[in-house]
């Protein structure tokens, strides 16, 4: 199976998948549809995109950091083989790259192997915190969480990023959405208190 994605989609996720965790299928990425997803447990983004086409039940796939330098525009990704291409073409679509021999006039090359494993439910995590969005007075917020919005604007290639913050109340997840280049993103903090 082929499935595209922007590769600055797939550095930002680099950011908030698992690292080294128990729940292995945490360490990977989720490919559902025209959204990936990622979660370490404390945060998880979703991004969708045009450009990605994945199977509807969705597919955890482990793969490979993207290289760095802004050559690189879009992954090629092929589960069969266990290969990424990383590739200079822009596309929005898949379609744009009908014709396109992503084998000789790929960039760099990584790996990719499907995880065997269910992944959590986080469009659900997603839709409840858009629902129970309200008015609050007081958040708190671990710092370095502010900092990773950051870090995401600047993966995202946000030159200057307005995020739009929602919040559900002192102990609800809180909710940051992205306009990114390729569609939106949305990135959810499970707990906004102090542990």
């Amino acid at each position: 199976m082929i499935i595209y994605a922007p590769v600055d989609a797939l550095r930002a996720h680099q950011l908030t998948k698992g690292r080294q965790d128990v729940r292995y299928y945490l360490n990977a990425l989720h490919f559902k549809g025209d959204e990936i997803q990622t979660s370490n447990g404390h945060v998880a983004l979703s991004t969708r995109s045009a450009l990605t086409e994945a199977p509807a039940e969705g597919l955890i796939l482990n793969v490979s950091t993207p290289p760095t330098g802004r050559a690189y525009s879009t992954a090629v990704i092929d589960t069969e083989a266990g290969i990424v291409y990383w590739c200079a073409q822009m596309a929005d679509k898949p379609q744009d790259l009908e014709g396109f021999d992503f084998r000789r006039q790929r960039l760099a090359v990584g790996t990719v192997d499907v995880v065997d494993a269910n992944y959590p439910n986080l469009t659900a995590v997603i839709e409840s915190a858009k629902n129970n969005s309200k008015a609050v007075t007081d958040v708190k917020v671990m710092a370095e969480y502010l900092g990773l919005v950051e870090k995401l604007g600047k993966k995202f290639g946000i030159k200057m990023p307005f995020v739009d913050l929602h919040f559900a109340g002192n102990n609800m997840p809180m909710r940051v959405e992205f306009k990114t280049p390729f569609g939106p993103s949305t990135m959810i903090i499970m707990r906004s208190e102090e542990h």
